[in-house]
């Protein structure tokens, strides 16, 4: 397994907005739940609402699985190797290459983990030379995928997981033109116990007077196109006027949800609107960091989309690997909260919970003007 890695995780289409890793609840989904006491209604931090029963689980024709398997493992193995660009996690994606390996061992994986802009260049370039090096791609750029897709620069997938009836949904999962959902990162609030005991519900909670004057934060969308989306939803989910309310607290802008992350847990700040409660920020409250967050309803995250390259130089390997990702034994190192797979350890919801990015709002004209509009409230 070869990995090349620049900095550590992509949250959004264009540049790095913070963290890396798989995210996990306070507890391992579920398991905070399972031990409480029925009849209690609560909803603890770190766990949400829902999940798939195995009364409602889809059916899986085994055979048809193994079927497929077999045809496409020979024809991977001939191939012996493939080249995935993607922007998760470097750690999520170090586990997931190495339990590849150890299930495929005559197939080399190589990883280049990059922020969506650079991988997105590269592959822009490999297009237009025609000397392709990536066989499969994963982003968090809703709108190039689309583009792209339309233009046939991806190959449908074809794995088992996809062609046969499995527990990955591919009614809800595989878009039009080869692009399909892998994973999601599920971003939420978060607050430190110390200075604020009595803790969050919701958002809404974020303009109580006792938080206003530096002690929220909140993200810079000029980071990154998607963000703009996410300030929408908070419009569209808690009132027209939530943004400029928010702005009213006067909170501390950062440039990432790391940063931000660190911020809540050193008591620079008391609550903070954008963190993905990833294994170090649980690891954090675990070694008794006074902080703590929850999982509304509603949620927001960012998407990964994966894309089998059409003229990948290893296709069958950039297919088996693509059905991996989608298997129960892929999407626990690889989902960052949102997963597409009911019931996956660690994962705080799946991606059908996951709100989809407005393309409309995703287009030039519409971020610059969405960048001044947020300027002038926050700054």
């Amino acid at each position: 397994m070869r990995i090349r890695g620049h900095g550590r995780m992509l949250l959004s289409a264009a540049v790095a907005v913070g963290l890396a890793v798989a995210a996990a609840g306070s507890v391992a989904a579920g398991s905070e739940a399972d031990e409480a006491d029925e009849g209690d209604d609560t909803t603890p931090a770190g766990t949400v609402v829902g999940g798939t029963d195995e009364s409602s689980a889809p059916a899986v024709d085994e055979a048809c699985i193994a079927d497929g398997l077999e045809a496409l493992v020979a024809a991977a193995q001939e191939e012996g190797e493939l080249t995935v660009y993607s922007s998760q996690g470097l750690d999520n994606l170090n586990r997931l290459a190495e339990l590849f390996e150890a299930e495929y061992d005559d197939i080399d994986v190589e990883i280049v983990r990059d922020v969506d802009a650079t991988a997105i260049a590269r592959v822009e370039a490999e297009q237009e030379t025609g000397r392709h090096a990536a066989d499969l791609m994963v982003s968090a750029a809703p709108a190039w995928v689309a583009e792209k897709g339309a233009e046939g620069w991806f190959a449908e997938p074809t794995g088992p997981q996809f062609t046969c009836e499995s527990d990955y949904d591919t009614e809800a999962y595989v878009h039009d033109d080869g692009v399909f959902e892998v994973s999601s990162v599920v971003f939420t609030f978060a607050w430190n116990t110390d200075h604020y005991p009595d803790g969050l519900t919701d958002y809404p909670d974020l303009l109580d007077p006792e938080l206003a004057g530096g002690r929220i934060g909140v993200v810079d969308p000029s980071i990154s196109p998607v963000l703009a989306d996410y300030y929408a939803w908070l419009d569209e989910t808690y009132g027209d006027t939530f943004v400029a309310d928010l702005a009213e607290q006067e909170p501390r802008i950062y440039t990432s949800g790391g940063a931000m992350q660190e911020a809540l847990i050193a008591g620079e700040i008391i609550a903070g609107s954008y963190i993905a409660p990833v294994p170090s920020f649980v690891e954090a409250i675990d070694d008794g960091a006074p902080v703590d967050f929850a999982i509304p309803d509603a949620l927001w995250g960012a998407k990964f989309f994966g894309t089998i390259i059409a003229d990948a130089p290893n296709p069958n390997a950039a297919q088996l690997f693509a059905n991996f990702m989608v298997t129960m034994a892929g999407q626990e190192p690889i989902h960052s909260g949102g997963a597409v797979i009911a019931d996956v350890p660690g994962a705080l919801a799946t991606n059908e919970q996951v709100r989809d990015v407005d393309l409309e709002g995703q287009q030039p004209e519409a971020l610059s003007a969405f960048i001044e509009e947020w300027d002038a409230l926050f700054r």
